[in-house]
């Protein structure tokens, strides 16, 4: 790669196909709701509060119905992390208010407000994080800026096109981490979000295993995901179970397992309301890291998976 292509990867990127659809939809919703609320005050009509309601708590209600199939699938697995009853609410709870801030602020609005950290640093590994489907890099705005504090290098990338094949964000990784290696002159860590984890594996089929220190997947549909029965993007395909895409995925792998598990470490909830049943996320023969009754947004931010890639994976090279 040349070097214009890996100083380009420190410069944030002018458009976001995802920011475009998220502002489009917040503000369909307000300005909805508001027309709602004005034929209620005019009207008195019941039915022009419920929609207005309705309109408001939709990310609520969504994630209530996601939650409610996650359970459903998982209490019919053989999921060894039963979820409680007081565990489900807690998720449902606490997703529902992280992904208000996600989708409603950081990944619309946001998304370019931290930078990426390119600062030359003797011996300091980076670390590229890629986000998963439906999102951009304003998914890492609160990662990003504990690097810049640290002054730990790093790139949040931006996946485009935003429906495409997974297959084809293995460039974009290429040309991140060529970046990263040529400022700190060390192999990274990859952080993966969901598709994020499948992107990097598809990425790391076509590479040298010694240009990436550890790959970190976070709630990746490693074996796919029930939710993705109904997708019609290419990428959202790809992740359905049993898909053909990821069956031969794991057969390019199989060439060399050991050195796919050596590098892999897998993050997984039994409370993830995107990716079930939640063993789905979890690659056989990688380490393994449990977080309990966590949402899908949520296990992005959740402390100790910040600490397995930031304290003991960068702080300590």
């Amino acid at each position: 790669m040349n070097t214009s292509s890996s100083n380009s990867m420190w410069e944030l990127p002018k458009r976001s196909h995802i920011a475009s659809i998220q502002q489009a939809a917040n503000l369909g919703v307000l300005i909805s709701a508001a027309l709602l609320l004005v034929a209620w005050q005019r009207f008195d009509s019941a039915w022009a509060l419920a929609a207005a309601l309705v309109l408001l708590c939709s990310t609520p209600i969504l994630i209530g119905i996601q939650c409610v199939w996650m359970q459903v699938v998982n209490r019919h697995s053989e999921s060894t992390h039963k979820l409680s009853a007081s565990g489900l609410l807690w998720v449902w709870l606490h997703e529902s208010a992280t992904a208000l801030r996600i989708f409603g602020y950081q990944q619309p609005f946001a998304w370019r407000q931290v930078s990426n950290h390119a600062a030359q640093h003797s011996g300091k590994r980076g670390v590229v994080f890629i986000h998963g489907y439906f999102c951009n890099r304003g998914l890492w705005n609160t990662q990003i800026a504990q690097c810049h504090a640290q002054g730990t290098p790093a790139i949040a990338l931006n996946l485009e096109p935003a429906f495409g094949s997974i297959d084809a964000y293995a460039p974009l990784i290429e040309n991140a981490v060529q970046a990263m290696h040529t400022t700190t002159g060390l192999p990274p860590i990859l952080v993966g979000h969901s598709m994020g984890g499948l992107a990097a594996r598809a990425w790391f089929r076509t590479t040298s295993h010694a240009k990436v220190h550890r790959i970190i997947t976070i709630g990746t549909p490693h074996h796919g995901t029930a939710l993705a029965v109904a997708a019609h993007t290419p990428n959202g395909r790809q992740m359905q179970i049993g898909s053909a895409w990821l069956a031969q995925l794991q057969c390019d792998e199989a060439s060399a397992p050991a050195q796919v598990a050596n590098i892999m470490h897998c993050v997984y909830s039994n409370g993830d309301n995107i990716v079930f049943p939640s063993e789905s996320a979890v690659l056989a023969g990688s380490a393994v890291l449990h977080i309990e009754a966590c949402g899908h947004v949520a296990l992005a931010h959740q402390p100790k998976v910040t600490a397995l890639w930031f304290d003991s994976l960068i702080a300590n090279p």
